[in-house]
């Protein structure tokens, strides 16, 4: 099939796609699922440029896609035009293909993809300029699975081999037994101690003393023995990092502006106040600061993500805050902004989290 615009030629085979998203959904800890369907499908993107004229701070420029079929930002496309890909205007031969219409077309384009840049920043469309547009398509192989009591469709990109809609599915619940086993196998080396450190000092949990209650016969340790154990792995933690050379340590927050009332006395969490988006969506802003502990120039992926506090296996919204190149702090912490977006209703009962990732 001849396209009306160049398209990145395919790199994955079907298979190799198939294998990629049994191993995410099997790491979120459900058996292998059941594939429903797949086909390869072009979408057609308007690639393009924009600037930010903010009326204060700085004005961030860069590249993005609209999906000319959905109408919905993609910041994943600009990531192939930075890799050495063959590109074609003819579809593989044999292959049963679906190509998306384009229902944004080239008048429309710059409209568009003026008010969904200005709805992700939170600031008007005259205070956006988009320049440079481009259409390409995009070939994804769409998978339909069948996991966690529910159907699901998966895009992979068939050159890269990224799985988006991944995030969707929710993570298995572990059950005690799993839970309580593999922390005792993590307290088994200092690697585990560090990990287990990690998520007492991050996120107040202090998984291992309670799996010392575990391996205790269930005999019920006291508080005092339970908070004692929380600071020795901190303590650990802390040790075994310098001996190591350090390493990157993340703080993040959400910004003044899209949190609630402080609870009462001062016990608790701030709840989340999302502000609503031209597009409709619930959105919160935030920063991260990252401090690079070693000497050496490293990279860290940070994820952000909303839940709801009442189902805390779904994630509802995510941003990926990226440093490839994180020079050494030097006292002075490296910020990235974030934003996360999500459907939803303004009054319900949300939560914030952050993970290093690596």
């Amino acid at each position: 099939m001849m396209l009306d615009a160049q398209a990145f030629q395919t790199v994955l085979t079907p298979e190799a796609a198939l294998g990629i998203v049994q191993k995410t959904i099997m790491q979120k800890g459900w058996k292998k699922p059941e594939v429903t369907d797949i086909k390869l499908v072009y979408t057609p993107y308007w690639l393009f440029s924009f600037d930010v004229i903010a009326v204060q701070g700085p004005s961030p420029s860069g590249k993005t896609a609209l999906n000319a079929y959905t109408g919905e930002l993609n910041d994943f496309i600009p990531i192939l035009f930075e890799r050495p890909l063959k590109k074609t205007r003819i579809t593989p031969e044999g292959v049963e293909v679906e190509v998306e219409p384009t229902s944004i077309d080239a008048r429309e384009a710059k409209s568009v993809a003026q008010s969904k840049v200005a709805a992700h920043v939170g600031l008007k469309p005259e205070n956006i300029s988009v320049s440079a547009f481009t259409k390409y398509y995009v070939p994804f192989y769409r998978i339909w699975v069948d996991v966690a009591n529910d159907s699901y469709k998966i895009d992979v990109d068939a050159c890269l081999g990224a799985p988006l809609g991944v995030e969707q599915i929710p993570e298995r619940p572990k059950t005690w037994e799993e839970a309580t086993g593999e922390t005792l196998q993590k307290l088994k080396t200092p690697k585990g101690w560090i990990e287990l450190g990690g998520k007492v000092f991050s996120r107040g949990e202090s998984t291992a003393a309670s799996a010392a209650e575990t391996a205790g016969g269930g005999r019920k340790l006291s508080f005092k023995y339970l908070a004692l154990g929380a600071i020795i792995v901190i303590l650990l933690f802390f040790l075994l990092s310098r001996q190591l050379g350090g390493g990157v340590t993340v703080s993040c927050k959400v910004y003044q502006d899209f949190l609630g009332e402080p609870p009462f006395l001062g016990f608790g969490e701030q709840p989340l106040e999302p502000k609503i988006g031209r597009d409709g969506k619930l959105f919160i802003k935030g920063e991260c600061e990252l401090n690079n502990q070693g000497s050496q120039t490293t990279s860290v992926v940070v994820q952000t993500r909303v839940k709801k506090k009442s189902n805390p296996n779904e994630i509802l919204g995510l941003n990926l805050t990226m440093a490839p190149q994180l020079p050494p702090s030097s006292g002075r912490p490296s910020v990235k902004e974030f934003m996360i977006s999500w459907d939803g209703v303004r009054d319900d009962d949300y939560k914030f989290e952050y993970e290093k990732l690596g």
